[in-house]
């Protein structure tokens, strides 16, 4: 549960109490809340207080909304007040949620939502107070080495020169990378509501998946802590394990530490051996393995749409330790524009409240 001032002349609908993004598997919601016991919220201020929370869609919603109801019933200037849904299961859940609020529920197409809340947070990304500062991490120092992501890269450097030069809007197109239960890429041009350019079935159900499988355990939390104790070079086939060191040129191009085949070396085991290696050592190939793909993804979805930026919001980036193996990879293309991590996963719900009142 966080906390996020909006600043009123920012909202195009003062109208709006509730928004909650229902996706397959979360549900998020951004409502109209107190700073503080003593807060007033009788419109003099030039600040509106909003608490964002994130639950189980399945499980949780009724207890949710319940909570929201209570909270809005001290907050008498909301009271007629309306709420605003988008969302894959938006439609789903519409009826559940006027039912419990008895007040109007409108939907709002995704696509909309998450256009106007991007065009909204990309706004001086490197002071926006909804976006991560950059981590500061070490890189492999090793290029990808891809002639396709080489002529990829060539025609996007051209198509910048091109754009520097002649469009008004130079910070767009930009691609929106949506990390939730899948992975979703959407690019978003100055205005219009987005267009989706690609889309990868390994998101975070997957990873989730996976760590039941071979881990026995669903937890994030619990995987991501795994994950940040673990030295995956233990479990992974490196560079320096398959090329020989000389003077002359010490593991080729290859930084030495640098994976080559994650889980490479149990290829080695015999048939009944007993695994030899320790669990945090897996989960970090594991999770790196799997934000290796989406990160190489993510880049070759934005070199193709000419995109000048990547955001990367929903809720599998709100930990620091996937957000450093994210960029860490990123790195490997060091002429491609910055990525940035959104604070929350809210930027839909921010979306909803940037829609006109008509």
């Amino acid at each position: 549960m966080s906390k996020w001032k909006i600043t009123k002349s920012d909202l195009k609908n003062n109208s709006v109490f509730l928004t909650l993004d229902c996706g397959s598997v979360l549900v998020k919601c951004l409502y109209v809340d107190f700073e503080d016991d003593a807060h007033n919220t009788d419109g003099d201020n030039d600040n509106i207080i909003f608490t964002s929370q994130t639950s189980d869609l399945l499980k949780d919603i009724g207890d949710l909304l319940e909570n929201i109801k209570s909270r809005k019933s001290k907050l008498e200037c909301f009271q007629s007040k309306s709420i605003l849904v988008s969302g894959f299961q938006a439609e789903t859940f519409r009826m559940k949620i006027m039912k419990i609020f008895d007040c109007e529920v409108k939907v709002i197409p995704e696509m909309e939502a998450i256009a106007d809340g991007l065009r909204f947070l990309s706004n001086d990304a490197e002071n926006n107070p909804f976006i991560y500062l950059p981590e500061v991490i070490e890189s492999f120092s090793m290029p990808i080495n891809s002639k396709i992501i080489q002529k990829l890269l060539d025609s996007w450097k051209k198509k910048m020169e091109l754009e520097n030069i002649n469009s008004l809007n130079k910070d767009y197109p930009i691609l929106y990378v949506s990390a939730g239960a899948t992975i979703r890429f959407i690019k978003i041009n100055y205005s219009d509501q987005g267009t989706e350019a690609s889309y990868h079935t390994m998101g975070g159900n997957s990873l989730l998946g996976i760590g039941k499988c071979l881990l026995d355990d669903n937890n994030f939390q619990r995987i991501i802590d795994l994950a940040s104790k673990g030295k995956r070079g233990n479990v992974d086939t490196q560079y320096k394990d398959i090329l020989e060191n000389n003077g002359d040129a010490p593991y080729g191009s290859h930084a030495p530490e640098a994976p080559v085949f994650s889980f490479g070396k149990a290829m080695e085991l015999n048939t009944n051996e007993t695994c030899p290696y320790e669990i945090q050592d897996m989960t970090h190939s594991l999770t790196s393995m799997f934000l290796e793909n989406g990160a190489f993804l993510a880049i070759r979805v934005a070199l193709m749409t000419f995109c000048k930026k990547i955001y990367i919001g929903g809720n599998l980036f709100q930990d620091k330790v996937f957000r450093i193996e994210y960029s860490r990879f990123c790195k490997r293309l060091p002429e491609l524009v910055k990525i940035h991590f959104l604070k929350g996963g809210i930027e839909t719900n921010i979306g909803m409240l940037l829609q006109n009142k008509n």
